[in-house]
């Protein structure tokens, strides 16, 4: 090879890193840029939906509160029906309506285990099965067997009713509060 080629040669890439040079460096710099723009974006998608998913759970245990609140109610309703019934009564009189009564409240009855036990995992979930209010629930889990095989009074079966729906209550409140501090927790680190 003569000196004209290498020359021609050396000045050919010369000129190409000139042009290619510039474009390789502006691509690396674009792929930085766009990389971290991305990761910036993911970062607030996530916040995003980290927020609205917060909100549904918040909204469930809410709604979860206010259908415990109504069978209470409606226990302590079927309560005062029962009571009346069994004053007022005689042994000649029907007792269509206390027949309802009682079967309204034997629905509370075989639906309660499922009460108790969506309540526990939702307490394990949030570790709080260490409380007073999870032990609570499980010695109804464990009285529940014992309450169907027993023939106590109707008002005993009412009182109790009342009772574990009371705890159901307080800790479905106990798991809004630790839903919200958590909530609380991971928008304050961000």
């Amino acid at each position: 090879m003569d000196i004209e080629n290498v020359k021609t040669i050396t000045n050919g890439i010369v000129e190409v890193s000139k042009i290619v040079g510039p474009a390789i460096i502006t691509a690396i710099v674009g792929y930085k840029v766009g990389k971290s723009q991305l990761e910036i974006k993911l970062r607030e998608l996530e916040k995003s939906h980290a927020y609205s998913a917060s909100e549904k759970l918040f909204e469930y245990y809410q709604n979860r509160e206010k259908e415990l609140d109504e069978s209470c109610k409606n226990i302590n309703k079927d309560m005062g029906i029962l009571l009346g019934i069994g004053i007022s009564s005689d042994l000649t009189t029907d007792n269509d309506l206390l027949n309802k009564a009682i079967k309204i409240y034997e629905i509370y009855e075989k639906t309660l285990p499922y009460q108790i036990k969506l309540t526990l995992r939702d307490l394990k979930k949030y570790s709080l099965q260490e409380t007073e209010e999870f032990r609570k629930l499980e010695s109804f889990l464990l009285d529940q067997k014992a309450l169907q095989d027993q023939k106590k009074s109707w008002s005993d079966k009412i009182f109790y009713l009342l009772e574990v729906y009371f705890y159901l209550q307080i800790c479905n409140k106990m798991i809004l509060e630790e839903i919200s501090t958590n909530y609380m927790k991971v928008f304050i680190k961000k």
